[in-house]
Parts: C-alpha cells; structure tokens; sequence
C-alpha cells in the first residue's frame, strides 16, 4: 500500500494532535481512550457509555474529538466508541492510503471491531466514514449500519467551480489558499 503524510509540517501535525487531545481530556463524559496496532498503523478509538455497542467512523477531516455531542446524545443507553480514521486529521496514524483506500478501510473496521466490541454494534459512518461502513464485511460483529451524509461512494465530479476552490491549496498549502472562495 502507498502512504503519504496528511499534514504540511510537524508543527501542524503537532497543533492537530493537541487540539484533539485537549478536547478529549476537557470532555465530561467519562471515557477511555486506546491504541489500537492495525494494517493501517497506529489507531486511536474513545470508548464511552454503557449498553449496546455503537461504533462511530467520522468523515473527512472529523475524527472523536470533534462527535463528543453526538457521543453525548448517545450515551446515556449505548455505549459509544468513536474510532479516527487513520489518514484523517486526529490522534490516528498520519498516512493517508494512495491507492484502495476503501477496500483498505474495510479490512480496518473488521480489526478495530475484533479489538473493541465483544457483541453486535451498529457501525454508524459520516461522510467518508459512510463509504468506509458499506466497505466492511458483514459478519456477526455487525448488527446493522446507518449512513449520515454518505460521501466517498464515487469520485467527485471535477468542474471548473471545484477546480477553482482545490486547485491553490494543492499547488502550495498555506493559509491563504485554505480562506473562503467564491464558487
């Protein structure tokens, strides 16, 4: 599989990651955080409430740190178990997948369940985390799947407008190139 880094710089990444942390550690709820060895690399899940097991896959540039009210609204009859999506921004490995990344992904959410859940849980994916659920393989571990704001199904169309908004942050990364644009 080829990797490559999500993040411009270490002071990025660095920024990111303590971002994430702090948010997790000012969070009410009580919650265990681990680390979980994976094909994908080193990845973090947030373990909170007691019940049914409903494991969350955040979307494109969402990871834990950014569901706790979701978690919230869940946790008083589930148990909630948030897990980063390794090459997404977060606590999780920085590499993001080249080439296969769905049928990658797929392969991941079955380890993180055989890690993390001891019974059926419903997998509820967001965005990209859509496309990573339908990706897994059914088996016992999974009681059902509830897809919210499905993206990452089929490639995005490429017109002008979205060239015109991606085009200056992928030529040279910078603040300036990720302010507002005018589609």
């Amino acid at each position: 599989m080829a990797f490559r880094p999500i993040y411009t710089s270490p002071a990025g990444e660095r920024h990111v990651r303590r971002w994430c942390q702090d948010r997790l550690s000012a969070w009410a709820t009580p919650h265990e955080v681990s680390t979980l060895e994976t094909s994908l690399g080193m990845s973090t899940a947030v373990t909170a409430g007691q019940g049914p097991a409903v494991v969350l896959l955040a979307g494109t540039n969402f990871c834990p740190a950014t569901l706790l009210q979701v978690a919230d609204a869940l946790t008083p009859t589930r148990q909630v178990i948030m897990v980063d999506l390794p090459g997404q921004p977060g606590l999780s490995s920085s590499q993001r997948l080249r080439r296969e990344r769905v049928m990658a992904y797929g392969r991941w959410v079955g380890e993180v369940m055989e890690q993390l859940v001891s019974g059926p849980a419903v997998l509820v994916g967001h965005s990209l985390g859509a496309a990573v659920a339908l990706s897994t393989t059914p088996g016992p571990h999974l009681a059902g799947l509830l897809l919210v704001s499905p993206a990452g199904l089929s490639r995005a169309r490429l017109t002008p407008a979205l060239l015109r908004a991606t085009l200056p942050w992928l030529a040279a990364p910078s603040r300036r190139a990720a302010g507002p644009c005018s589609t």
